[in-house]
């Protein structure tokens, strides 16, 4: 398994960003590497999941390169009062990983996923670019962002600047559950696998999401997984389920 750590300037922010990636030593793999696109939550980063997950043991076992950007505070949002989050995860991150790394074009060898902040965005990108991915997991996301912002829990404040008055925010393309009830062919999009602890503080918030997605018919891979909260336990293991899932897509396509 090779790790790469890549730093580079990133147009659409202005800043020099980092993203580390893990690619398998298959040698007898000919192509370029189907690759999962894994998010961080708003408390880490780029390097979150290779410091409390066994991603490199599990990108090798199922051949999957795996490419972690730096999405910072963002929510993966282009911010209210800030930088164009939602522009370089969802853009310039995937053109420039593919000029750096060996990884497939091909949206049938792409997928996302992430953990709580990132969770949100694997499934945004999911309902708003379903063009570049497969599929997408969700492992204790936060799938709801007006009733988020309802929660009384941390920086009001911070999240103003991230997404501009609360008032404003459902519609948008930040309001995951009006995204899914505006899908006209849910066929068109990427598979979903949503997880959440019984036990984590957003397992309401999923609730709703899921609900969401069954009124507008849109199928998804659900589970609630007792014990669990907000924990790097409950992430490293729903990883490992979410690979072996998301790799039987990827062969069938």
């Amino acid at each position: 398994m090779a790790f790469i750590r890549c730093s580079f300037f990133a147009q659409t922010l202005g800043i020099q960003t980092e993203l580390y990636a893990v690619i398998p030593e298959a040698v007898t793999h000919s192509g370029p590497f189907p690759v999962i696109w894994l998010y961080h939550g708003m408390s880490g980063n780029h390097s979150s999941w290779v410091r409390s997950s066994a991603v490199e043991r599990y990108a090798e076992q199922y051949g999957t390169a795996v490419v972690m950007p730096d999405a910072q505070r963002s929510y993966f949002t282009d911010i209210h009062a800030g930088g164009a989050y939602w522009r370089f995860i969802s853009e310039e991150v995937i053109e420039k990983a593919r000029i750096f790394l060996p990884l497939s074009h091909k949206r049938e060898h792409n997928a996302a996923a992430g953990l709580s902040m990132g969770g949100f965005g694997a499934f945004k990108l999911a309902l708003t670019r379903p063009e570049l991915i497969c599929a997408a997991g969700s492992f204790s996301g936060v799938l709801d962002i007006p009733a988020r912002l309802g929660m009384n829990r941390g920086d009001p404040e911070e999240f103003k600047r991230i997404f501009g008055p609360p008032e404003e925010v459902p519609g948008t393309i930040s309001d995951l559950p009006f995204l899914a009830s505006r899908t006209y062919d849910p066929a068109s999009l990427p598979r979903l696998f949503q997880c959440c602890g019984s036990d984590d503080i957003y397992l309401e918030n999923n609730r709703r999401f899921k609900q969401a997605a069954d009124k507008a018919g849109i199928p998804v891979a659900y589970r609630e997984d007792p014990g669990f909260d907000h924990q790097w336990e409950y992430w490293d293991l729903m990883l490992r389920e979410f690979l072996p899932w998301v790799k039987g897509i990827m062969q069938q396509r």
